[in-house]
């Protein structure tokens, strides 16, 4: 049971983890559109 447990916790520290990278990677890809609409703008 605690073993279950662990690799459970451990699975969801990994994806939240992933979830994360990805939300930031995504961040920073919608500034850089942001950033090239707005030369492109200028």
């Amino acid at each position: 049971m605690l073993k279950n447990f662990k690799l459970y916790a451990h699975n969801f520290v990994s994806s939240c983890r992933t979830f994360f990278l990805c939300l930031s990677d995504m961040q920073f890809s919608i500034k850089n559109i942001y950033m090239v609409v707005l030369l492109w703008w200028i």
